[in-house]
């Protein structure tokens, strides 16, 4: 199983090169190669995903070219007001403290934060896990919730890893007994033939969010644009056929 985790690291390094390159895009779209299915690297090192996809439908309604550029999610709001990137779109969610240093647009889907455990433990539900060891990706809206839930105070430690691949891969080395995920990310983990036998979700979620655009703060028509565009997308069926093919259903719920 330890393959399959290196080989989404050794993508990200090769993809990171292929990215930077030297082409000109109209806009830049910042995202962390880590989250499959919303976006990741594919074997070639390109950037694919739902929410690549959408984004492509969505500037393409626009007229305009974009470029997707790998970023350290734990330094997202750095990368967006140094101008180093235009927008993030990549499975964020919505947070107060986000809203107070990036333009966030209308949630456009929705997501749970769920507790993974290895699918051998003996942890059954969330009180299982008081004076244990978990871990949640550094800088996301799982870690925060994870502290802020009872899970959390009544954890043992608490480990902040680089990715949502590292977390899993953690529990998978009996290094945290357990880490919180994006649901819709770990489903697409478990759809894997190398990991549906390593882990598990148990039953209750520990917070509930909503999938968010994310802009500089000032560029307020630029998010105008894209979520008339995204508007224009979901109206003609393309974010329905998009869902379908990476969900199996429509996930998408926006209204601009």
């Amino acid at each position: 199983m330890m393959s399959c985790f290196i080989f989404l690291s050794v993508v990200f390094c090769s993809g990171c090169k292929k990215q930077e390159g030297n082409q000109k895009a109209d806009f830049v779209v910042g995202f962390d190669v880590d989250v499959p299915p919303m976006g990741f690297l594919d074997d070639k090192g390109d950037p694919t995903g739902f929410d690549i996809e959408l984004a492509k439908e969505t500037f393409k309604v626009m007229g305009k070219t974009v470029r997707f550029q790998p970023i350290d999610w734990d330094a997202k709001e750095l990368e967006l007001s140094s101008g180093k990137i235009d927008l993030i779109w990549n499975g964020m969610s919505y947070t107060p403290d986000r809203a107070k240093s990036m333009l966030l647009s209308s949630p456009y889907m929705k997501n749970r934060q769920i507790v993974v455990v290895r699918k051998d433990s003996k942890f059954e539900s969330l009180e299982d896990l008081n004076q244990r060891l978990i871990c949640a990706q550094k800088g996301s809206t799982g870690m925060q919730a994870l502290k802020d839930s009872e899970v959390g105070k009544n954890a043992k430690s608490i480990t902040e890893l680089d990715s949502m691949v590292d977390c899993l891969n953690d529990v998978k080395l009996w290094k945290s007994d357990a880490t919180v995920v994006d649901e819709v990310v770990f489903r697409h983990y478990l759809a894997q033939e190398s990991m549906k036998d390593d882990f598990r979700a148990l039953g209750e979620e520990i917070s509930t969010e909503d999938y968010v655009i994310a802009f500089k703060k000032e560029n307020v028509e630029l998010k105008n644009q894209v979520e008339a565009a995204l508007k224009t997308v979901v109206g003609k069926g393309i974010a329905r056929e998009l869902s379908e093919k990476w969900f199996g259903v429509n996930v998408v719920n926006f209204s601009a």
